[in-house]
């Protein structure tokens, strides 16, 4: 009996549930199809009861009522907007920024502020709304005046609250906030004193004043980071080369010790002249081994027609200075092996062609005597010339004819 009870309960808070969702429903499908009403009091009326409800299913239509051809259903729909708060009104919220009614565009101000998403918040200060505000402050229309003076205390307290919220985030930061927080408490004061017009101003060139130098700071951090991660790539860089760079090393440590004190400009510095000196080893290894292997070529190639045995030591030597970081001495050696590998690479040439004229000449002279032509020949007239291994100075033939 309990239970069936319970179940009876359950099954008639279901069908109140339901047929209050119906009448919801119901209901706001009628004032929405009230919002297109010939009379702009019925619209209006609508408008308004629509943000009361704040049901999101009425956005759509709101945002056609933007349109209105009546500034006061425009004025409720901004309105209802801003109480529902869903992202979609925000472009069009934008654009009743620029409508030629204040009230409206004070309605419009307050909505963006009320979603307050990123795109709302950036529209607000492109569009320079606290300015327009406070000129709607000063209008002959009373109305107009109350709500401009409404939504400049909500704008000023909002910006004064967020202005709070960026000066504590810039003091951790260790960001200087000296004139920041004198135009903060100028703000809380003007407040106080129901001079929202002015208090919204301040509250709001504080509060961009903040951003801005949070977004430079972060910036800075972002930067100075760059710079160390280069100047730390070029370090492996020269080191997966073997290459010796401690002074490099030297100005990294320094560049991470300003940067921990958050003194990135000091630690970009570092950073850079960190990688200088690490960029300046690499160009002068790759030259010095760009240098040693062309030589290497040289000496390799000419080394297959003679024996060069110096010019090889020079390599070897040019190759030591390479590993120690000697660069100048590494460049000079294999210069002066390029340059002993080609003086003895012309002395075998022209040792060569001599050879090659010699046999010429004794081949004709072998032709000429088995000719049957006499010939005496005077080779060497210097017999020391034979002796120690050098070449004659000279052939001198003559020639007898046979009479």
């Amino acid at each position: 009996m309990f239970f069936r009870d319970e179940i009876a309960k359950n099954n008639k808070k279901l069908a109140e549930e339901k047929l209050r969702e119906q009448k919801r429903k119901e209901e706001m499908e009628g004032l929405i199809r009230a919002l297109k009403d010939s009379d702009e009091g019925v619209r209006e009326r609508a408008a308004k009861a629509l943000g009361k409800i704040r049901d999101k299913r009425a956005v759509e239509p709101l945002i056609e009522a933007l349109k209105d051809s009546e500034w006061s259903v425009r004025r409720e729909a901004a309105k209802a907007l801003g109480e529902i708060g869903d992202g979609r009104a925000v472009e069009p919220l934008i654009k009743a920024l620029d409508a030629a009614d204040a009230s409206v565009q004070i309605e419009a101000a307050e909505a963006l502020h009320k979603i307050g998403n990123e795109r709302a918040d950036e529209a607000l200060k492109h569009k320079r709304v606290v300015e327009r505000l406070i000129r709607a402050f000063k209008d002959s229309d009373k109305y107009v005046r109350g709500n401009a003076a409404k939504a400049l205390k909500k704008i000023a307290l909002n910006a004064i609250n967020e202005a709070q919220s960026l000066l504590q985030q810039a003091k951790k930061l260790g960001i200087n906030t000296k004139n920041e927080e004198e135009k903060l408490n100028n703000a809380k004061l003007k407040l106080d004193g129901k001079g929202f017009s002015k208090a919204a101003k301040l509250a709001n060139e504080c509060k961009n004043s903040l951003e801005r130098e949070i977004s430079e700071y972060r910036q800075a951090e972002r930067s100075a980071k760059q710079s160390l991660d280069l100047a730390y790539s070029k370090i492996k860089e020269a080191e997966n080369l073997g290459i010796n760079v401690s002074d490099a090393k030297d100005l990294h440590k320094k560049a991470i010790s300003k940067f921990d004190n958050r003194a990135y400009e000091k630690a970009i510095e570092y950073a850079e002249k960190c990688k200088k000196a690490a960029e300046d080893e690499i160009r002068k290894y790759n030259h010095a081994k760009e240098q040693i292997e062309a030589s290497k070529d040289i000496v390799k190639g000419i080394k297959k027609l003679v024996s060069i045995p110096k010019a090889e030591e020079l390599i070897e030597k040019a190759e030591s200075a390479l590993k120690v970081g000697n660069y100048n001495s590494a460049v000079k050696f294999a210069k002066e092996a390029e340059g002993e590998a080609l003086r003895v690479k012309k002395a075998y040439e022209t040792y060569k062609e001599t050879s090659e004229f010699i046999s010429s000449i004794e081949s004709e002279i072998d032709e000429i005597r088995s000719s049957g032509v006499k010939i005496t020949t005077l080779i060497p007239l210097n017999h020391r010339e034979q002796n120690d291994g050098r070449k004659p100075s000279f052939l001198r033939v003559e020639q007898e004819l046979k009479e």
